[in-house]
């Protein structure tokens, strides 16, 4: 692993977050991935306006759970001008969708 690409996920920060309690984590993480699934989705079609508050949101909500390269694509929407807003929509798509790989094999290997 590249050591400047921060981790998809910081899986012992969710585990303080959650008190150590595995089905609290696994409720935590499948409220975060149906939500921001279906923001990351409609970013496209959003005003920059909209934009900016969906990715403000998704940011506050990355992390709470310690989706950090996550958060940092989300900050980078909401400060990209103009002409690098597409860019910055199809890495926050991306980062979202490394973190739900990583939520899916996590509960994967614990079932």
């Amino acid at each position: 692993m590249d050591d400047a690409r921060p981790e998809v996920m910081d899986w012992p920060f969710l585990e303080r977050q959650c008190f150590g309690d595995f089905e609290l984590e696994a409720e935590v993480l499948a409220l975060f991935s149906a939500s921001a699934a279906a923001l990351v989705a409609a970013l496209p079609a959003m005003s920059r306006r909209e934009q900016d508050e969906t990715a403000h949101r998704l940011r506050g909500s990355c992390l709470g759970i310690g989706a950090w390269a996550m958060a940092g694509a989300a900050r980078d929407l909401e400060v990209a001008p103009p002409r690098e807003r597409g860019p910055a929509v199809l890495a926050l798509g991306t980062a979202f969708a490394d973190v739900d790989c990583a939520i899916r094999a996590r509960f994967a290997a614990r079932h």
